[in-house]
């Protein structure tokens, strides 16, 4: 199961069991079984990765010879994909993985070079540091010591985009001074993500980012479509796929709303669907310009100056949206062109 890990040196015991001091122990252990289960799931794109690096760890041997075991920001950020699956009551609480001189694996890329997250990116480790949106940089995470104190593991650092998972984000973000207070980074997802969770999060007592009241009261059988609340990053999918709502009932327009799924979605993994930049319409700009358009989200054209946009264009505004029979994404409406103004 383990025989293409990236590192030649391992030690035993591991976590697991420490009686266990050889492979064939190992091997030969009642988890070992529901472990390979786990490893052949796919659930993550480096599952297997982590299971290898949990039972047989690996021997760092510079500066002194040490076990070195995976990171919890790694664990954490699988075992949001595979946190569901039987198979994963084998494994270790993440709670017990260290966050510094820890085994870790590199950044994604995309097959162009590109840096890409996978899961729900808690594990990212990549340099986007900027709203994409409002186009200013992300502030420091120190600026705020009491969000980052229950997260050692996360690798908050400077102004970089994390996820530290507290709200059951599904990508890197970062705190900004826009008018919601934080933004969703252009960082493109690699491969396949398990994009709306089987079961909310919990519902924290105060959440900082959101500025949202301590208190826990929720309108029931909300109507999204009648709402006055100002909804941010909702996807076109997730309307789609969730049977039930619930909203906190003291959200302004300005804050962003913590969403509660509070019924048993299927079990189901899907490739994240997103539009590509379309580019500048002739003689005219689109903003904002990301690598990857999420469901949902919209693109704004407009004209250079002394141009303006021809008869029977389409508008200025496009949404990505998702075909429903085929799965793919796309731009609900064609990238408008201008043209040099009659005086």
């Amino acid at each position: 199961m383990c025989r293409e890990i990236e590192y030649q040196n391992m030690t035993l015991p591991n976590p697991l069991d420490f009686t266990h001091t050889t492979v064939a122990q190992v091997e030969n252990s009642t988890t070992f079984s529901t472990l390979s289960t786990l490893a052949d799931s796919k659930c993550h794109p480096r599952v297997r990765d982590l299971v290898c690096a949990t039972i047989v760890p690996r021997c760092e041997s510079s500066p002194n010879l040490r076990q070195q075991l995976p990171c919890r920001s790694w664990c954490e950020e699988v075992k949001f994909s595979c946190g569901e699956l039987d198979s994963w009551s084998a494994f270790p609480s993440c709670e017990i993985f260290p966050h510094a001189n820890c085994n870790n694996v590199n950044t994604s890329r995309t097959p162009e070079g590109e840096e890409c997250f996978d899961g729900n990116g808690a594990n990212y480790r990549g340099d986007e540091a900027r709203g994409p949106v409002s186009g200013v940089d992300c502030d420091r995470w120190d600026d705020d010591p009491t969000f980052t104190a229950p997260f050692p593991w996360a690798n908050l650092v400077e102004n970089k985009c994390r996820n530290p998972g507290a709200h059951g984000d599904t990508r890197p973000w970062c705190f900004t001074s826009s008018t919601s207070g934080f933004e969703y980074c252009d960082v493109i997802p690699c491969k396949a993500l398990r994009d709306l969770r089987r079961s909310s999060p919990p519902i924290p007592t105060q959440d900082r980012r959101l500025k949202i009241p301590a208190e826990t009261q929720y309108a029931d059988d909300f109507d999204i479509s009648s709402s006055s609340h100002h909804l941010e990053n909702i996807h076109e999918e997730a309307l789609k796929v969730l049977p039930e709502w619930k909203l906190h009932a003291n959200a302004s327009k300005t804050e962003r709303v913590h969403i509660c799924l509070e019924k048993d979605m299927e079990e189901e993994w899907r490739k994240i669907k997103g539009c590509k930049d379309p580019g500048n319409p002739t003689f005219g700009k689109r903003r904002p310009i990301l690598k990857f358009y999420w469901p949902g989200e919209t693109i704004t054209y407009t004209c250079d100056t002394g141009f303006m946009f021809k008869k029977d264009s389409p508008p200025n505004k496009a949404q990505c949206v998702i075909n429903n029979t085929t799965g793919e994404a796309y731009w609900a409406t064609k990238r408008p062109n201008c043209e040099g103004k009659n005086y």
